[in-house]
């Protein structure tokens, strides 16, 4: 019994780091459109400070240990190119279209790794995760149609696709490299490689920074990548892929209430109605 009330603890509390996770997450686009960053300015804004962020922890960490192996070094790296592209086709999708629509199509990931990580790990493809995809993609349509489908939309629409499908097959190699280091140390190293992947384009384009981008990227870079990432892959130790996905499918609802909060906007109904949808599909994929 009192093992059972344990692990019961233990998903809740990965399902409240789930939520937390996600409202970060929410944030850089809203931010990015709002400040008119680039793309590569917010990629390697982002990974520079988050790769600072991270490397401090690990350094006041007394048990930290360093012997990465050389496996894990190519499993880190291989994410760290996937991360770049995940991000810029991301942030991509937001400057060719909005925040809603490139969240929105991002949020096409859970409908990946539902099928994706049976193959990858031994699980089973349960039901209520079946379910919980088909009022996501269910949500997902209402709110992209709302939005329509002009030239910049289909882009937006691409892109963000892109990013939902390339961050499916990420969070998958996570977990498996969690077996070995933690998602401190996993964290700090694909934001290394992150950076190291995306300063060759910086050199292409060098942005123009105010001291409030500088801040608004410390913001994103420690606060919504260092701390969300690291909460949101510490929780696949507890849950699977595939119920972390369905809750990542929430961002919408959190980015829609922040834009209300912060910019003045009021979600349309078909955004309503997808959210209800979104939210039903978080509240499914957690039941047992």
């Amino acid at each position: 019994m009192a093992l059972l009330r344990t692990q019961a603890d233990e998903r809740l509390s990965a399902i409240l780091h789930l939520n937390i996770a996600v409202f970060l997450f929410a944030m850089p686009a809203i931010i990015s459109k709002f400040a008119n960053l680039s793309p590569v300015s917010v990629v390697v804004g982002r990974g520079l400070f988050a790769g600072l962020a991270l490397w401090s922890a690990l350094s006041f960490r007394s048990t930290a240990t360093y012997s990465i192996s050389a496996r894990t070094l190519r499993i880190t790296a291989l994410l760290g190119v996937l991360y770049s592209i995940q991000l810029w086709a991301f942030f991509k999708s937001v400057s060719v279209s909005s925040p809603a629509l490139a969240i929105l199509c991002f949020c096409s990931y859970p409908l990946f790794t539902t099928f994706l990580e049976p193959k990858f790990f031994d699980t089973q493809l349960r039901t209520e995760s079946i379910v919980s995809v088909i009022l996501v993609a269910l949500g997902l349509a209402i709110v992209t149609a709302d939005a329509g489908f002009d030239g910049a939309s289909m882009d937006g629409i691409a892109w963000g696709t892109l990013s939902g499908a390339l961050f499916a097959v990420i969070s998958l190699i996570n977990k498996a490299a969690l077996r070995t280091v933690s998602a401190v140390e996993l964290g700090f190293l694909q934001n290394l490689f992150i950076l190291l992947c995306s300063l060759p384009f910086l050199l292409l384009e060098m942005p123009s920074l105010t001291t409030t981008n500088i801040a608004q990227l410390l913001f994103m870079g420690v606060v919504c990548s260092a701390f969300g990432q690291t909460l949101f892959v510490s929780t696949f130790k507890r849950v699977d892929v595939q119920i972390a996905s369905i809750f990542l499918s929430m961002e919408p609802v959190y980015a829609a209430l922040l834009a209300y909060v912060f910019l003045g906007d009021s979600p349309s109904t078909a955004l309503c109605i997808g959210s209800i949808l979104l939210v039903g599909a978080s509240i499914c994929s957690t039941r047992k």
